[in-house]
């Protein structure tokens, strides 16, 4: 009976199903139907059975899903875009806090105590005048 089924099948096109209880397969076009509404139906041997979801419950927690999938994408991209400008931010800030620091050594004061030191800032204007962008002052005598 086997080879018989695959023949139907095969000649009809039609999606076979296995039955869950006696493992008999056959194929019949009300199974298509069943498949969209729901309701049961019976193998070849009487067993009644039903689909779980019909194809229109599977395609909308499909697209459920699908929508979900999209809208954590878009968060996490949003996010993605909120962490770069924080670490630019971050950036810029800690680019403005070594120059300012870098201005006042060659000015003379120690970043540490905030105390001048004219000795230094004679160094950086002799020495580092590129940098500072001083002149070397001629000793007095």
């Amino acid at each position: 009976m086997g080879a018989t089924v695959l023949q139907m099948r095969l000649a009809s096109n039609e999606e076979a199903e296995t039955c869950y209880e006696c493992g008999v397969e056959f194929a019949s076009p009300v199974l298509a139907k069943r498949l969209e509404d729901g309701k049961s139906f019976w193998c070849p041997n009487g067993h009644s059975q039903h689909y779980l979801k019909t194809t229109s419950q599977r395609l909308r927690e499909e697209l459920a899903a699908e929508k979900a999938r999209r809208e954590q994408a878009e968060r996490d991209v949003e996010w993605q875009r909120a962490e770069k400008r924080k670490a630019e931010d971050a950036a810029v800030r800690a680019k403005s806090a070594l120059k300012r620091v870098e201005k006042r050594v060659n000015a003379g004061v120690c970043p540490h105590c905030n105390r001048t030191f004219q000795q230094l800032a004679r160094h950086m204007q002799c020495k580092h005048a590129e940098i500072v962008g001083g002149v070397c002052p001629t000793p007095q005598k």
